[in-house]
């Protein structure tokens, strides 16, 4: 796999550094999702026995999968969207195709560190992936899924499966999604003050449904001041609604919720905004820097205007903001929601650090 890599070297003494390598995503992302297994399963209560097909069609073909790398391709978020042919109990099932040369059971932490080579050359590249499944755990203390995992020994080799098993009759056309959202998961790279200031940044909504939640990343809020978020449609900056006020001064990833659910629509555009009524310093969401991406600024506010007025636009730029919401294109649906930042994380025992979520 050195195909899979550039190389370098740095002049002697330079930090002690000699040599650094640097994956070629593609080829990564692309090693990863052909050796990626992923299955769908209904129990048929007839012959009490789970089967992969109805009426003699795969169910993997009512499966979605989402696969949405961020700009540098260090991390890709999977979104799985599953809608029912029928009334049953199912079943998700996924495996790496690549033997397991070493691993950890740290399930009482919800994850397993695996050490996968790429081939059976023991030259080879390594991984060492840390599964973790621990943005679940609400559903299964709640007994709405059990999830199932293990090491399977095939032709004296390891490989490594989860399972995330349905207690419960899913009905028949309704949707079953993991992990909804739209936004900017990314991690940040610089910050923007919101002081009595409004920055936001559009992004597409993947499905239909109603938004409950959205998520922002704080640098700093200064203490007992407060902040809202909001919704405005780009097409023409109108309001939608905004979240419940907060005042905690909190950083990192913090929760605004909506006092009633938010209608969405798929395939439109929103701009997720962020504001401080009451501050003139020292309150700073972070960013990120996605080619393509817009950051817009309506400055000498406090309060959210009924149109958002664009008064600088940074191209390139990103804020770090995102809904949460519930699908409902084929009726009602069940939601396992991601807590932000819990990654599959691919740490390469060479050199690199993945991650994959």
């Amino acid at each position: 796999m050195t195909d899979a890599y550039e190389y370098f070297t740095a002049p002697a003494n330079s930090f002690g550094i000699k040599e650094a390598k640097f994956i070629k995503w593609p080829y990564f992302w692309n090693l990863l999702h052909n050796n990626a297994v992923w299955q769908m399963e209904g129990w048929n209560p007839v012959t009490e026995e789970w089967q992969d097909n109805y009426e003699g069609t795969n169910l993997n073909n009512w499966l979605d999968i989402d696969l949405a790398p961020n700009e540098d391709g260090s991390q890709e978020k999977i979104t799985l969207s599953f809608t029912s042919p029928y009334t049953t109990k199912y079943r998700f099932g996924f495996a790496f195709n690549l033997r397991v040369k070493q691993y950890i059971d740290n399930s009482g932490n919800h994850q397993y560190t695996l050490t996968i080579p790429t081939s059976d050359e023991e030259e080879d590249e390594e991984y060492e992936i840390i599964f973790d499944w621990s943005d679940v755990v609400p559903l299964i203390q709640a007994g709405t899924i059990t999830v199932t995992h293990g090491i399977k020994e095939v032709g004296g080799k390891n490989y490594f499966w989860v399972r995330l098993t349905g207690n419960s009759n899913l009905p028949e056309g309704n949707t079953f999604v993991i992990d909804p959202w739209f936004g900017n998961q990314d991690t940040p790279t610089f910050h923007a003050p919101i002081d009595q200031q409004i920055y936001g940044s559009p992004f597409t909504a993947t499905y239909t449904g109603t938004i409950t939640d959205m998520v922002v990343n704080m640098f700093s809020w200064q203490a007992g001041k407060t902040i809202r978020l909001a919704l405005y449609f780009d097409s023409d900056n109108s309001f939608i609604a905004e979240t419940q006020s907060r005042t905690n001064n909190a950083t990192g990833w913090q929760t605004f919720s909506f006092s009633t659910p938010i209608n969405i629509v798929k395939d439109t555009i929103y701009i997720l905004c962020a504001l401080c009524t009451n501050s003139t310093d020292n309150s700073d969401i972070n960013y990120s820097q996605p080619t393509g991406g817009k950051l817009y600024k309506d400055q000498s506010r406090t309060s959210y205007p009924a149109t958002l007025v664009r008064d600088t636009t940074y191209t390139n730029y990103e804020a770090c903001i995102y809904c949460t919401y519930e699908t409902f294109e084929e009726g009602q649906s069940i939601k396992i929601n991601k807590v932000p930042n819990k990654y599959i994380t691919f740490n390469k025992v060479k050199g690199k650090n993945i991650k994959i979520g």
